[in-house]
């Protein structure tokens, strides 16, 4: 820790109070050996008092022990977030293969985390967090769009709306 928490001081000497600082954390590296997450609680704790204003959770991803890659499902580091948010009582950014803008939506309502990030989403998708706003109604005429796309879409998607229902052929 004292490597993470010395060049975190010297960060926050020299960064803005008005700007956040976040952290970038590997909650776990490993599974029977390695850094645990109750390490990382110990941790970030130590990191708020320095004026770490979120903990970015991730993980190692790889067992060396067991030289494989842990199983990836929907949101599978999720509860290293949760985890830390509510141990150390310190703000929380989650990853790990969140991709549809209702789960999104699920973590953030249940309080694991107070930010998604989607790496690989939005590589996939760069348009997610458009179509995500689109999902939930907030940009019904696409005004969250750049002009450019925004005025076409609002006018395909009225466009659409007038089409009669296809029917499914028998």
């Amino acid at each position: 820790m004292k490597l993470a928490l010395e060049v975190t001081a010297a960060v926050r000497a020299h960064w803005p109070k008005s700007k956040p600082l976040f952290f970038r954390m590997s909650v776990v590296d490993g599974i029977d050996v390695g850094w645990s997450i109750d390490e990382s609680v110990v941790l970030a704790k130590e990191l708020a008092k320095l004026g770490v204003d979120l903990i970015d959770c991730s993980s190692g991803g790889y067992n060396i022990e067991k030289k494989h890659i842990l199983q990836r499902t929907l949101g599978f580091q999720v509860y290293l977030a949760e985890a830390i948010k509510q141990r150390a009582g310190v703000p929380v950014v989650t990853v790990g293969m969140i991709t549809k803008a209702q789960q999104a939506e699920a973590i953030l309502q249940g309080s694991q985390a107070d930010l998604i990030a989607i790496g690989r989403t939005a590589l996939h998708d760069p348009y997610w967090p458009r179509h995500a706003a689109e999902f939930f109604n907030y940009a019904e005429k696409f005004e969250q769009w750049p002009e450019q796309y925004g005025w076409w879409l609002d006018r395909w998607s009225k466009s659409l709306k007038r089409l009669p229902v296809e029917r499914s052929k028998k």
